[in-house]
C-alpha cells in the first residue's frame, strides 16, 4: 500500500493537481454561461421554490457545540478510502483552486434553497471546506458531515475548531450505512464531486432520501460526463483507484426519480460541471 500510494502521491498526484489547475483556469477565462438550457426543464432559478420554514422544534445533534464520531471498528472496504487517509493534509491544496470557480455560483443557489435554521448534511465531506461555508448560511441551524474516511474527517474536525465554529458535527460513516440518528433529520443533503467515487449511486440515492424530511433537498454538484471527461476516465482510475465512473445529468435525474426524488432544477454552473436539485 505504502509504495503504490508514494507512485500516487509523487506522479499520479501532481499530474492530475496540474491538469485540473489548467483546466479550471482555461474554463475561468473562457466561460460562458447558459442560460437557455436545451433540456426539457420548465423550472428557472427565480422560480424554484426554496425549502418550507421549519414549523416544529428539532433538537439539533450539536447542542454542546461540535463532535467528531470516529468508528470503532474498521469496515470491509475500508481499502478504497486509504488513499484519502494518506492525502487528507494535501488533497485541500491540491483542489481548492479548481473547485473555488464553480462553488461560488454553487453558493448563490444553495442561498435561496436553505432557512437560517435549516439542517445540512456534508455528504463525503472531505477537508470540511464547504461545510464551513454552508455554517455561514444557516446560522440558526447546524451542519453535519460525514465521509469514510478517517484522515480526512479528522482533518475537516481541527478545520472546524481552528475556525471555533459550533453546531457542526463530523461521523466517521459510509454514506451506505448512516448512523440512525441521521434519518428524516435534515433539510438539505448536499453532495459535491463524490458520487463517481461510490460504489452504487442508486443505493446512495436512496440513503440521500431516508435522510431528508419531507419536503428536503438534496443538491449535487458533478462533472457532466462529457466527451472529453469520459476519455480520460482510464487516466483518473490509474490516478484514484476508487474513481468509478462520471454520470450524465440524465442518468442522474433517472436514478433520482427512481429513488423517489423530484427532479427540480438543474444547470451548468461551469464548463462541464452541472448542478442538480432534487426534492422528496
Amino acid at each position: 500500500m505504502k509504495q503504490n500510494f508514494d507512485i500516487h502521491r509523487d506522479i499520479w498526484g501532481p499530474y492530475m493537481t496540474m491538469i485540473t489547475n489548467l483546466w479550471a483556469e482555461s474554463v475561468f477565462k473562457s466561460i460562458n454561461r447558459l442560460q437557455e438550457l436545451d433540456i426539457h426543464l420548465n423550472n428557472t432559478l427565480g422560480t424554484l421554490p426554496g425549502i418550507d420554514p421549519r414549523t416544529e422544534n428539532r433538537p439539533r445533534l450539536t447542542e454542546g457545540g461540535i463532535f467528531l464520531r470516529r468508528l470503532h471498528t474498521t469496515p470491509g472496504d475500508k481499502k478504497k478510502v486509504r488513499y484519502f487517509d494518506l492525502c487528507a493534509d494535501e488533497y485541500e491544496l491540491a483542489t481548492h483552486k479548481f473547485k473555488s470557480r464553480f462553488l461560488d455560483r454553487a453558493f448563490e443557489i444553495l442561498e435561496t434553497q436553505v432557512e437560517n435554521s435549516s439542517y445540512i448534511l456534508d455528504a463525503a465531506c472531505g477537508s470540511g471546506h464547504e461545510m464551513l461555508k454552508l455554517r455561514q448560511l444557516v446560522p440558526q441551524g447546524e451542519v453535519i458531515g460525514l465521509d469514510l474516511s478517517e484522515g480526512m474527517i479528522k482533518r475537516a474536525y481541527r478545520n472546524a475548531k481552528l475556525q471555533r465554529q459550533s453546531h457542526v458535527g463530523f461521523y466517521q460513516a459510509d454514506i451506505n450505512d448512516p448512523p440512525p440518528e441521521l434519518t428524516g433529520h435534515f433539510d438539505l443533503v448536499f453532495c459535491n464531486i463524490s458520487l463517481h467515487y461510490f460504489e452504487t449511486v442508486e443505493n446512495v440515492f436512496h440513503k440521500f432520501h431516508r435522510l431528508l424530511r419531507k419536503k428536503g433537498k438534496l443538491l449535487i454538484i458533478e462533472p457532466l460526463g462529457s466527451a472529453t471527461q469520459k476519455l480520460s476516465e482510464n487516466v483518473l482510475k490509474g490516478a484514484i483507484p476508487h474513481f468509478k465512473r462520471f454520470y450524465r445529468w440524465e442518468e442522474q435525474k433517472q436514478l433520482l426519480e427512481t429513488a423517489g426524488f423530484t427532479f427540480q432544477y438543474w444547470e451548468e454552473i461551469q464548463k462541464d460541471i452541472g448542478l442538480t436539485i432534487a426534492s422528496t
